[in-house]
């Protein structure tokens, strides 16, 4: 906990130094800091995806563990615990290039620059997907050196092993989910981005954890996971490429 502070802290306070210092062309002053209604709207919605998100995996993360306790004990938590940290270190370089592209697309889009848009996404589609598929490579051809990072006992890295090849079964298709819920954030369409940030772990996910298990057990709690992506997936690609066929974009500004 007084790591997370310290870590905090320091993020704000290296933050407000750049913004107060030379090398920001946009300054931080008491004079600029009057709320405007329409502003904070605005930011509100933008960050609205995002803070369900947390509060959904916070959800999930509860609902996850008692059943991973009540059906595989306290190895399925721990394995699954491994599982976790790893997708967060696996899919970091795509959350990187999310927040890298979100407001690239958002000026474009707000100064109708609409090729630039398409081809802002196109790439960061193609280069998520590029980096989904190395991790899933990794976790095919690593998968029990990759669980003793963190424990080296025989039992959890057999079960480790097992469970990670079910939970990545389809994190090829990640990628695009999360670049594409998060491209409508970026144009201001927070109801969409909304329901499709939400779609996998609160729609999809939770209601799997609840009744897989009850169906097949241990085994279909840790293939929750694909079931969850492909139908994310599934509705995410679909969306984009209704909005991206049908919606009507004007001509480029010149």
């Amino acid at each position: 906990a007084l790591a997370t502070i310290i870590a905090q802290a320091l993020s704000c306070f290296w933050v407000i130094v750049y913004f107060t210092g030379k090398s920001s062309n946009n300054k931080l002053r008491l004079k600029y800091m009057k709320p405007d209604l329409e502003i904070v709207k605005r930011v509100v919605g933008l960050g609205i995806p995002d803070s369900t998100l947390q509060i959904t995996n916070s959800l999930l993360n509860t609902v996850l563990n008692r059943s991973l306790l009540f059906y595989g004990g306290d190895l399925a938590v721990s394995v699954m615990g491994v599982i976790n940290s790893i997708a967060a270190l696996l899919l970091l370089p795509v959350v990187g290039l999310r927040q890298g592209l979100q407001p690239i697309i958002s000026f474009n889009y707000g100064a109708k620059k609409y090729s630039r848009v398409k081809q802002a996404l196109k790439l960061g589609l193609i280069i998520a997907t590029c980096i989904v598929i190395v991790s899933y490579t990794i976790t095919r051809v690593f998968p029990g050196q990759l669980i003793g990072l963190f424990n080296r006992e025989e039992e959890m890295i057999s079960f480790g092993i097992e469970a990670m090849k079910a939970w990545f079964l389809l994190l090829p298709v990640v990628g695009i989910q999360i670049i594409g819920s998060s491209f409508f954030q970026a144009i201001g369409r927070f109801k969409i981005a909304s329901f499709l940030t939400l779609t996998r772990q609160l729609i999809l996910l939770i209601p799997a954890v609840i009744i897989f298990p009850r169906i097949w057990g241990l085994k279909g709690l840790i293939h929750t996971a694909p079931f969850a992506d492909f139908f994310s997936f599934l509705l995410t690609s679909s969306w984009l490429i209704i909005w991206l066929k049908f919606k009507s974009f004007d001509q480029d500004k010149s």
